[in-house]
Formats: C-alpha cells, sequence, structure tokens
C-alpha cells in the first residue's frame, strides 16, 4: 500500500490544528449529531467502486430536483442519506448546510458547517461574499467555523 502524497497529510494535519486552535473550548466539546436526519442506520456501503459512483450520482441528483419544487424538507433528507453514504463529501455537507439554514435551522446549519469544515472545506469566496451564510456569522461557533475555513484556505494556499 502506498503512502498518501505529502500535501494530502500536510493539509489534514493543518485542518486538525486549525480546528484545534480557532474553536472555543465550548465549541469543541459539542459533538456533531451522527446522523442529520435523524435516523441511525447509515446506508450499507458498496464494496465495487462503479456502484459506489452510481449511489452517489443517484443520491446527489435527488436533492437539486427537490430544492427546484421547493420541498426544502425532501432535499434536507436526500442531502442527509448522501452524507450519510458519503461522509467525507464536504460539499455534500455544504449543500446540507445550505438547504437548513433556508428553513431556518441554524443550529442544524451550524453543525452541517463543522462537518464540512473539518472534512477541509475552505472556499474563500463562498465565506467572505454569501448572504445566505449571516445567520451563521450572527453565532458564535458560526462566526468560529467560517474563521477557521478562511484559516484553512490562507494555509492551504501557503502548502
Amino acid at each position: 500500500m502506498r503512502p498518501p502524497p505529502r500535501h494530502a497529510i500536510t493539509r489534514s494535519a493543518v485542518i486538525a490544528a486549525l480546528l484545534a486552535t480557532t474553536l472555543s473550548p465550548a465549541a469543541r466539546a459539542e459533538s456533531p449529531p451522527a446522523d442529520p436526519s435523524g435516523q441511525s442506520e447509515a446506508p450499507r456501503p458498496a464494496s465495487n467502486p462503479e456502484q459506489v459512483r452510481e449511489i452517489r450520482r443517484a443520491l446527489r441528483a435527488q436533492w437539486p430536483a427537490a430544492v427546484e419544487r421547493g420541498a426544502l424538507p425532501a432535499a434536507e433528507q436526500a442531502l442527509a442519506r448522501l452524507v450519510r453514504f458519503a461522509p467525507e463529501d464536504e460539499l455534500a455537507w455544504l449543500n446540507l448546510m445550505r438547504v437548513q439554514l433556508a428553513q431556518s435551522k441554524v443550529k442544524a446549519a451550524e453543525e452541517s458547517l463543522r462537518s464540512a469544515v473539518e472534512r477541509g472545506w475552505s472556499d474563500l469566496r463562498r465565506v467572505a461574499a454569501d448572504p445566505r451564510l449571516q445567520p451563521l456569522r450572527e453565532r458564535e461557533l458560526g462566526r468560529q467555523l467560517l474563521a477557521t475555513a478562511q484559516a484553512i484556505g490562507r494555509a492551504s494556499a501557503e502548502l
């Protein structure tokens, strides 16, 4: 088995260090829910890589259609299934956060943002410019997480 590329180790170390140093002790003590949908069982992972891609593709296709129909609870459920199946998918966590914010579920959105940041999300343009993130900027944990995402982005750019 080949070791991971050096930059992957460095990026993971940067993320862990920034999360540990920028979040307050109270924020670190709060653990995110294991499953944002409230369901306890995660889908069983497929062993065939092609099957995994197909499942992800199907899950990713569900939530935008629900948003277009205005069915935000259905979009949230579809994204919750996606993050249970692919918890490493930082963009799925970010999209879950957006759908939760659209429903005024700020605390749940904060937890989804935490998961996105823990998985490496650090898009500085979105952090600085997205007006939909305003409810998170008004909360202490949200401000800390957004600042952490910015710090991760700056540190990653320097690698």
